[in-house]
């Protein structure tokens, strides 16, 4: 494929050494789907093409979350199903967003480029409102605190979204950058966790799900800092695998687990609050 056919932000075309230069090349085995490929194009699930992991990791996980959607809305009558509703609905989004990009990150730069802000937009709209359902709960009976701490985490998601969808930080210079802003956002849920250590203590924390939140936590740095490193690609760069497992893949699987970690968080501070009958 010509080098023009690429876009402008294709990150699996070349990964690059921790001083961001050289670049280490990913072999170009596999030929890649043709621009006007969909989810009913057959070559997309019968070939072993450089996309194969990157729809697969997230475009089935959607299915099911989509399922549990459906599930949940019909049998379940809480006072919690709108927030948990809300969760299940913003990992089904960026998850379909993930998988739209790697239809197209073939197509032309402009097309190319285009739905890989909707992918961005995928993942910091999972960050916000991940951030909200732990709020909620975790501070149920101070509404007023989980306000102000939603209005802080929809203040602060203006980094990541300018570093992302802004024209002028999307060529790789700014790569870094754009990482660095989706970590530090997400670190930022650290500070509710202090705040409720200090008005409730730590069984209160246990109680309403923040275990499972340190563990998401734990997930997603793992999942950046292996997208960060490029591995395994900077291990094995003439592997024809690392075209189809790459560090791009090893992410998406931390996505998924991470959404199934904070969903359980978010199961166990229901439970606290309203009673495992609610569910």
């Amino acid at each position: 494929m010509s080098s023009t056919l690429r876009p402008r932000l294709h990150i699996h075309t070349s990964t690059r050494t921790l001083s961001s230069f050289p670049p280490i090349p990913i072999p170009t085995h596999l030929r890649p789907l043709p621009p006007t490929t969909t989810l009913l194009s057959r070559q997309l699930w019968t070939t072993l093409h450089p996309s194969t992991l990157s729809i697969y990791t997230h475009f089935l996980p959607s299915l099911l979350l989509f399922i549990l959607t459906i599930f949940i809305s019909i049998t379940i009558n809480s006072p919690a199903k709108p927030i948990l509703i809300l969760n299940l609905l913003a990992a089904t989004t960026t998850l379909l967003l993930s998988t739209t990009y790697h239809l197209h990150e073939h197509t032309p730069p402009t097309t190319a480029n285009q739905f890989l802000c909707y992918d961005y937009t995928g993942i910091i709209l999972l960050i916000v409102a991940n951030y909200i359902t732990g709020l909620y709960f975790g501070f149920y009976s101070h509404q007023d605190l989980s306000w102000r701490y939603i209005s802080l985490i929809l203040l602060l998601s203006t980094f990541p979204i300018t570093t992302h969808l802004t024209p002028r930080y999307q060529s790789l210079e700014f790569d870094n950058l754009r990482v660095i802003s989706l970590v530090l956002t997400a670190l930022t849920a650290l500070i509710p966790i202090v705040h409720g250590y200090g008005l409730y203590g730590g069984e209160y924390l246990w109680n309403v799900g923040v275990g499972w939140y340190l563990f998401e936590g734990a997930v997603f740095i793992l999942g950046v800092g292996v997208y960060w490193t490029r591995i395994p690609e900077r291990w094995f760069p003439e592997s024809f695998w690392v075209e189809v497992c790459n560090s791009h893949v090893v992410w998406h699987v931390c996505v998924v687990v991470g959404i199934g970690v904070h969903f359980m968080g978010v199961i166990s501070v229901i439970q606290f609050w309203f009673g495992k009958e609610m569910l």
